[in-house]
């Protein structure tokens, strides 16, 4: 619960009085201050702040206040009232977004950072130029791989990969994919994607990592390169 509450902008002191008014129920400021340990003159301030937020309520008898919880209900129809203004507003950040020149650098780490950048590669839906590694890929994630091979094909994303002349007769020849070979070609654990306006550079360790790249003059060098080494395979 902590988490979501922090989610929500709560600091710590601001999740303990509110976790302790949802035990205690209506209670008194110096009530929630021997539940919590905080002391009252900062229970009074997350009191205040939570009141603002529209989380907790009160009710003045006789000069003092004694302080409620909000139905927890309307937290949800607030972040779902967020959401749909996030959605309305979504349009005009992402044309914003679009128009702008993409040049940057993302670093990745770790198997599921990696699955990201095939999925990466998925919602381009553009051909997919490959320098392959001697490394075996689709071992390394061999759970998530053939959802995305199938993903791919439906989506009819070409594949052109060059591999060493050692893999030729060993690599499966999938659908949409093209292989071709040169000798003495990337004996290294590091494989090269190029696909629409990004350059993803995978160094297969044992824990992967990966370079995406979105520099508009690196990525077409990539490009330019990989097309005069296809014309060289065989």
């Amino acid at each position: 619960m902590n988490h979501l509450l922090k989610q929500l902008g709560l600091t710590d002191h601001e999740v303990s009085v509110y976790k302790a008014l949802l035990e205690e129920g209506a209670s008194l400021a110096g009530r929630i201050t021997r539940k919590t340990g905080i002391h009252r003159r900062n229970v009074y301030d997350c009191l205040e702040r939570l009141i603002q937020k529209g989380l907790v309520g009160y009710i003045q008898k006789n000069n003092t206040k004694e302080y409620s919880v909000k139905n927890p209900q309307l937290i949800l129809e607030n972040i779902k009232q967020q959401e749909e203004e996030w959605q309305e507003l979504m349009p005009q950040l992402l044309a914003k977004y679009e128009s702008q020149e993409k040049n940057e650098t993302i670093f990745y780490r770790g198997k599921k950072g990696i699955q990201l950048v095939f999925e990466d590669q998925l919602s381009k839906g553009k051909e997919i130029l490959v320098h392959a590694t001697s490394k075996e890929v689709e071992e390394e994630l061999k759970y998530f791989f053939p959802k995305y091979n199938r993903s791919r094909i439906s989506k009819k994303i070409n594949y052109r990969m060059i591999f060493d002349k050692q893999y030729k007769g060993k690599v499966t020849d999938f659908e949409h994919t093209k292989i071709k070979h040169l000798p003495k070609f990337n004996s290294t654990n590091v494989s090269q994607y190029i696909y629409d306006d990004t350059v993803a550079i995978i160094a297969w360790h044992q824990e992967p990592i990966a370079i995406l790249i979105r520099e508009p003059a690196i990525v077409q060098s990539y490009r330019e390169r990989f097309e005069v080494l296809w014309k060289l395979a065989k």
